[in-house]
């Protein structure tokens, strides 16, 4: 569980990147104050260390490099009308880009003072801090997309001086909510995050992970002809059967889209890493799967683990 801190004592922790974003942004100090300093203060409030997706990094901290490749890449920009502007609302667009996540599939759930616990919706124009002092966070597969919501969330995050200014132009502020919803606009270049290819999964490994979710609701898993087991290191998936139990014809395809995804729980017999895992049960039967953690699934995994399975050993 995290408890929340001052943009302040978060920006701290990266001061090495405000320094380089603050001479990247090359501007006098009244330009600084009135627009940049604000939005990396906001920024930080609103993401205090919720993680990305794969959990190896905090998109505080994402955000901030974003930011920095914005002023970066707009730098050799030629603009032929209001650079100033246009070199703004890339980084503003960069800096805030992941800031819809925690209305999509990043689920942040905060804790007040007197125990309740209450789902964070940013779209209600709150931060963490105006609910609780301590929150926790987990990524789901709702198929929520943050690009719906993601130009109403930025364009909140920037500070009214800086709305006001960039409104004095509506061209900006059309192409700013573009960018922020669409990968082929023409601020594109500029905002790094529409370099790399889309986390959420396909839609039909959506559906594989629904069926998943209801194998469990209906108890369908644990049994001696289960495709489908709980045990310590997240949910067996049965090898080839639990695909072609869900669906015969393409069952090849979700099988590769789910080899290629972040769900899966490496198996490293001998230093080698593998996908595919190995049990004996008491009886002797042995079986081959794969293994998905429920958490980045988003599948409410049961506690009662499979006490049958005892994983193999491979050498």
């Amino acid at each position: 569980m995290k408890t929340v801190q001052s943009p302040q004592r978060l920006l701290q922790n990266h001061d090495d990147l405000i320094t380089s974003i603050r001479t990247q942004a090359d501007i006098v100090t009244g330009h600084w104050d009135a627009l940049h300093a604000p939005l990396l203060s906001r920024t930080a409030e609103h993401l205090q260390e919720l993680p990305n997706r794969t959990g190896d990094r905090q998109l505080l901290a994402m955000a901030l490099s974003a930011a920095l490749v914005s002023l970066q890449r707009t730098a050799e920009a030629k603009f032929e009308q209001f650079p100033h502007r246009k070199r703004y609302a890339c980084f503003a667009a960069a800096l805030t880009y992941d800031c819809a996540d925690p209305a999509a599939d990043l689920e942040v759930n905060v804790i007040a003072a007197d125990g309740k616990n209450t789902v964070w919706e940013p779209l209600e124009g709150s931060t963490i801090a105006d609910i609780g002092n301590a929150y926790t966070a987990f990524w789901t597969h709702r198929r929520l997309d943050a690009a719906s919501v993601r130009p109403a969330i930025t364009w909140s995050m920037l500070p009214l001086t800086a709305r006001r200014w960039l409104s004095a132009e509506r061209e900006i502020v059309h192409e700013y909510m573009a960018v922020t919803a669409r990968p082929n606009t023409q601020y594109a270049r500029y905002i790094p995050q529409l370099d790399r290819q889309p986390h959420n999964p396909t839609p039909q490994l959506h559906e594989f992970i629904d069926y998943l979710h209801r194998l469990i609701k209906s108890g369908k898993y644990n049994r001696p002809t289960s495709r489908l087991h709980v045990v310590a290191q997240g949910l067996l998936l049965v090898l080839p059967g639990i695909f072609s139990d869900f669906n015969t014809l393409a069952a090849d395809e979700i099988a590769n889209r789910l080899r290629g995804s972040s769900l899966l729980v490496a198996c490293n017999p001998g230093g080698a890493k593998t996908n595919t895992w190995r049990f004996r049960s008491e009886s002797g039967q042995k079986l081959k799967g794969w293994i998905i953690d429920p958490d980045r699934a988003g599948i409410p995994a049961p506690d009662d683990l499979n006490q049958h399975l005892h994983p193999l050993k491979i050498a």
